[in-house]
């Protein structure tokens, strides 16, 4: 089954607890953000100019976090990222240190990020990193097809909107002020090691041993690494005032997770390695992005499952960031282009209907609202692309996939946005109704790698 590809291409938290930064600017661009408004169509002059964005939305004892009321802060949550225009286009890349952000509630983020930063919704890059000791956001009316029993927790709405006006203002107020010009784009890529390994492992006998993000079995963990993308790829904006590296993006794939339901909130491993690297760069921002990590965890080098693996792993990442930003190389100017994919899933519905008979009326009639999800690009200039996967928890297989579309290219690569999808594993783990690809994981039907593989290819197609 594949699906008919139209691709457009277009260049919670405590409000006194807001950590907002400044903006950044030379180097893409695309089209006007105001069309209607320009007669004539808008040149790019070469310039680049962001605005970088860091706020701490840490949610207070006693609120609902994703698996358990929340007991005490471990470490700080953050929405991070930045607002990059190049006077003809502009674009909005944020990434969340929550569970997920699920269905209608995405929608609503995308929608008030799109309004206070004057862009179009589909010029918002909106990610969750993942961490299971987090929130998850989501509203009343969003129906999920394969619900999560650990998930279903109360909600509390009040303070979800509230989160996000406090975030939206502070951006508003931000996008309203100086931006800071960009004097470069820069990237990096290493091979890291001791980090993401498959969560599913194979003995000589050819069992399968199950590698979670907090496994310390010795048998698992002593088992080959597996299916990986083991590059951590980096995206670097030096600012033009002293040429320093002004916000960086980091993209690798994995579950994110090495200690979690522990009734507190944190942001895991990788919210340690943002927080070394920060210690270990001057007046730099740094964002993480999850890739297509569904099926990989940190349980293969995971100690010990509790805080110490967070420091252990959190170090390791850390470091690896800070040597990326080391060997940062710079790229050709180019303006920010944008190009999107529609997706169409095919769902299952025996599947959901095993699993969840007494809501399937219901759900047959809200899914077909959200089933069609997207995949995006964002370039700036001709050496640097970020692709975008508008589903949730994608596995690695598409990531490498898209790798081997354009080898040559730079493309770093995020995942776990609309995580309403839950897990896309690819048709024959599908088949097999294995590991990610089982009834209680994956609702769509196997002909969804077709139809992935299909969305991914023409997004990449300009390339």
């Amino acid at each position: 089954m594949s699906t008919p590809m139209n691709v457009t291409r277009r260049g919670f938290l405590s409000s006194a607890a807001v950590v907002a930064a400044e903006l950044l600017s030379p180097v893409f661009a695309d089209e006007t953000n105001n069309a209607a408004e320009n007669p004539k169509t808008p040149v790019w002059d070469g310039s680049l100019k962001a605005i970088r964005f860091k706020f701490d939305v840490t949610p207070p004892v006693g609120a609902q976090i994703a698996f358990s009321k929340n007991e005490r802060t471990d470490a700080p949550i953050y929405v991070s990222g930045a607002v990059i225009d190049d006077g003809v286009t502009r674009v909005v890349w944020c990434s969340c240190d929550f569970l997920y952000i699920i269905g209608s509630a995405y929608d609503l983020w995308r929608e008030k990020l799109a309004e206070v930063a004057q862009v179009p919704v589909d010029h918002v890059f909106l990610h969750s990193v993942h961490q299971h000791d987090s929130i998850r956001v989501s509203l009343a009316d969003d129906v999920c097809p394969v619900p999560d029993d650990d998930c279903c927790l109360p909600i509390d709405e009040t303070w979800q909107t509230s989160t996000l006006d406090a975030i939206t203002g502070q951006l508003r107020t931000l996008v309203a002020g100086s931006w800071t010009p960009i004097s470069q784009v820069m990237t990096a890529e290493r091979r890291v090691s001791g980090l993401a390994a498959n969560r599913m492992a194979f003995d000589k006998n050819g069992k399968m041993h199950w590698r979670g993000g907090m496994c310390t079995d010795p048998v698992a963990q002593s088992l080959p690494t597996g299916l990986i993308d083991p590059f951590l790829r980096t995206i670097c904006l030096t600012s033009r005032d002293d040429h320093q590296p002004f916000i960086a993006f980091h993209f690798y794939a994995t579950h994110p997770q090495s200690a979690y339901r522990r009734k507190m909130v944190g942001p895991d491993v990788p919210g340690f390695a943002v927080h070394y690297a920060e210690e270990h760069t001057q007046n730099c921002v740094h964002v993480y992005f999850n890739g297509c990590g569904a099926n990989l965890s940190f349980g293969k080098y995971n100690p010990s499952g509790d805080a110490h693996a967070i420091e252990l792993l959190g170090t390791r990442l850390g470091t690896a960031i800070v040597e990326n930003m080391k060997v940062l190389t710079p790229t050709r100017s180019g303006p920010i282009t944008l190009a999107h994919a529609p997706v169409l899933v095919p769902i299952d519905w025996s599947r959901i209907e095993r699993r969840d008979p007494d809501s399937l009326a219901l759900v047959k009639r809200v899914l077909p609202q959200r089933q069609t999800s997207h995949i995006s690009l964002a370039s700036l200039g001709p050496d640097v692309h970020f692709l975008s996967f508008g589903l949730g928890e994608l596995c690695i297989e598409y990531q490498l996939y898209a790798q081997s579309i354009v080898p040559e290219s730079f493309l770093a690569t995020a995942a776990y946005s609309d995580c309403y999808y839950q897990y896309m594993h690819v048709g024959e783990m599908i088949k097999k109704q294995i590991g990610e690809g089982a009834p209680g994981s994956c609702w769509a039907l196997p002909e969804i790698e077709t139809v992935l593989h299909e969305a991914i290819r023409n997004v990449l197609a300009e390339i």
